[in-house]
């Protein structure tokens, strides 16, 4: 697994929306509160596969993209797509 999103301050987030970057930037985010990570399986095709199985067992809320998977710690089963 490959983390590649973590805690991101508001001086970061505000500049990604600024920025239209390629990804998806929330108003409130759990980044931000260093409650959520994006991820990615070492086997880049098996994001909607085992990979996201695994990860259902841990995380509640999963925020489900072609490229990547988005965790983080709320409570309450929340499933998306990007």
């Amino acid at each position: 697994m490959v983390v590649t999103s973590a805690f991101r301050c508001q001086k970061y987030q505000a500049f990604l929306r600024a920025a239209g970057v390629n990804t998806v930037v929330a108003k409130a985010s759990q980044h931000e509160l260093g409650e959520a990570a994006d991820i990615v399986p070492l086997d880049q095709k098996d994001i909607k596969g085992k990979f996201l199985d695994i990860c259902g067992k841990y995380f509640d809320s999963i925020g489900l993209s072609d490229h990547f998977l988005h965790v983080d710690e709320r409570k309450g089963k929340r499933r998306w797509n990007y």
